[in-house]
């Protein structure tokens, strides 16, 4: 939100969300609006988003028994029947079609040579969880962190199978939609926190939200943007020796909290502006045409056969603000938002020398005509556009020319009558 006060031309701007309940699945879009302004063609902004009916979750790890807790939790709550879990082995995120999960757990309990393909699912707007595995170092996690494109730095603290020394939950961001609904309304938003006896401390340089930390300013659970997706990282594993997270009863609604969250998928990041390219991803599209429905609701067919390439069309029409629907046999495959650009609502002037300057630097050949604030505009252009009109001067003329007839005329009199004398 941008506040601007126009008698100093002193702007200010804060972050504000906006929570709400969905409750279908599917393509979601909506708009935020603010009052009338002095522009009133940017007070609109649209954003979509898609929520599956079904959650795919595809669940990696090194060893079986660090997932011995996450699957009852997945399992087990009255989301079970919406949520689908494929287990695998984590060397098989180079051998299956991550698109088709809509969030990865991984759990790694070893290093990795080559993670691009799953980098690549989370740039594209694929969803990850990531907990340490039970064996592995703190070397091998942050080489696995760095192939994710995150960059930080890491401490292993703490000893496995101790109850001696442990760490608890210090802050908590209530705020996060991760909590929305935990909680009844009349009680106090409290957490039995976990006994962390040993942990990674992860020292985050990408722009990070911190949802969770310890008493020992270490992160427990962080959210991390990258690309068009979203990472939640855990710093301790999820099995008994590394803490008692996974017998508390915060553990199976966090996790769970965490699926649905991560699945959602914000259809907005790009935040296109008219005019701009859209790539339109149709992974389940089927051959032939496709019908775009522009916000003014006419509709443009375009054929896959001829414009497809790797599941994707490249859309250029974007002349409208609004949501545009992308559908095959009225089923929807897609839907992007198109908003004003920003840079046309700047309500800062140029100076006659700085725009003469800009012309110059553009080699611009042509003849502009300067319109001052005291002249009417539409009067300036036609006078550019058709010349000026002439009548005035003519009237002008006559005026002047009858006033010297005149004094013509009158001096004649007074010579005429000097003869006559």
């Amino acid at each position: 939100i941008k506040e601007c006060d126009w008698s100093s031309d002193v702007c200010s701007s804060d972050l504000l969300e906006i929570s709400t309940v969905v409750t279908s699945s599917g393509f979601i879009s909506a708009f935020v609006e603010i009052d009338d302004d002095e522009i009133l063609q940017d007070n609109r902004r649209y954003v979509n988003f898609y929520i599956p009916e079904k959650i795919n979750v595809g669940l990696f790890s090194d060893n079986s028994s660090d997932r011995q807790f996450i699957l009852p939790a997945l399992t087990s709550g009255r989301n079970k029947n919406d949520i689908k879990i494929v287990e695998a082995n984590s060397n098989q995120l180079a051998s299956l079609n991550l698109t088709n999960f809509d969030v990865i757990i991984f759990i790694p309990s070893k290093s990795f040579t080559n993670l691009k393909r799953l980098q690549n699912y989370i740039e594209s707007g694929g969803s990850l969880v990531l907990f340490p595995g039970s064996s592995i170092n703190k070397t091998s996690f942050q080489a696995i962190l760095s192939q994710l494109h995150i960059t930080a730095n890491i401490k292993a603290s703490g000893k496995k199978n101790t109850n001696e020394n442990y760490l608890s939950f210090d802050k908590i961001d209530f705020a996060h939609p991760v909590f929305e609904n935990l909680f009844t309304k009349k009680k106090k938003k409290e957490i039995d926190s976990p006994k962390i006896f040993f942990h990674f401390k992860i020292d985050y340089k990408n722009f990070a939200r911190y949802i969770i930390t310890l008493n020992d300013k270490s992160h427990f659970l962080t959210e991390i943007k990258n690309g068009m997706g979203k990472i939640f990282i855990f710093n301790t594993a999820p099995v008994l020796s590394w803490s008692n997270f996974p017998i508390k009863g915060i553990f199976a609604p966090l996790i769970n909290k965490s699926i649905s969250f991560l699945s959602s998928k914000n259809m907005s990041h790009k935040g296109y502006i008219a005019g701009d390219e859209v790539n339109i991803k149709l992974n389940n599209a089927k051959r032939g045409l496709i019908e775009i429905i522009k916000p003014n609701k006419s509709a443009e067919y375009i054929n896959l056969d001829e414009s497809m390439n790797n599941n994707y069309v490249n859309y250029k029409r974007t002349d409208q603000t609004g949501i545009y629907k992308v559908k095959d046999d009225n089923r929807m495959l897609y839907m992007f938002g198109v908003n004003t650009n920003p840079n046309e609502s700047l309500q800062e002037y140029l100076t006659k020398k700085d725009f003469e300057e800009y012309l110059q630097k553009i080699n611009f050949k042509g003849k502009y005509i300067p319109i001052d604030k005291s002249q009417n505009p539409l009067s300036v252009i036609k006078q550019a556009r058709f010349g000026s009109e002439l009548w005035k001067y003519f009237i002008l003329i006559a005026l002047i020319l009858a006033v010297i007839e005149m004094l013509v005329a009158k001096n004649n009199k007074k010579e005429m009558i000097e003869i006559k004398k």
